[in-house]
């Protein structure tokens, strides 16, 4: 369970998330790393099954955008590196639910941050990019969204993402040190 945040704050994107991981019930531990990282030109706040955030921090190279549109670059060769990479590293693997058709799937979602812009990758490896200039995914993720749409006027962007960070710790599974991180349009 978790709670990772993203606000878009002009061409920077700010990332936050708390540090609990639970084992599905009531017990929780608190992660020494944050699950929140760049790596190279992008950010991430990964939440679910913590071997999908150390596959994707410590085991799987990233390509490089050599030119074009931002989203195509995404979808054509970052979201398939990410893909292998993850079933590379046993971290991801076919949907055998009875409603799934066999499709590659990851347990939890994130955040990715790029150019100056957010996105949500789902754990069926659909990437959208939401119309607010906000996004949270995680157990803590609806209470996270309404501290956003409660302070769309009042505060800078890094005390509103740690505002919806502490509104996300009355989910259980979701609880401080808080850590945030800004990711520059170097595009």
């Amino acid at each position: 369970m978790t709670c990772i945040v993203g606000l878009v704050d002009g061409k920077k994107v700010w990332l936050g998330g708390d540090r609990a991981a639970t084992d599905g019930g009531l017990n929780r531990t608190l992660l020494k790393e944050p699950k929140i990282f760049i790596k190279g030109e992008l950010g991430f706040g990964v939440c679910g099954l913590p071997k999908v955030m150390d596959a994707l921090k410590h085991g799987i190279e990233l390509p490089k955008q050599a030119g074009g549109d931002d989203k195509t670059f995404l979808v054509t060769e970052l979201v398939p590196a990410i893909r292998e990479g993850l079933l590379k590293l046993d971290a991801a693997g076919k949907d055998t639910s009875p409603w799934g058709n066999g499709e590659v799937v990851f347990e939890g979602a994130m955040l990715v941050a790029y150019r100056g812009r957010l996105y949500t990758l789902e754990g069926n490896f659909q990437l959208v990019e939401g119309d607010e200039k906000f996004a949270s995914v995680g157990s803590g993720s609806k209470l996270a969204i309404g501290s956003f749409n409660a302070t769309r006027k009042m505060w800078g962007a890094k005390k509103r993402v740690l505002a919806a960070l502490d509104a996300s710790t009355k989910n259980a599974g979701c609880a401080p040190p808080f850590d945030t991180l800004v990711v520059k349009n170097r595009g």
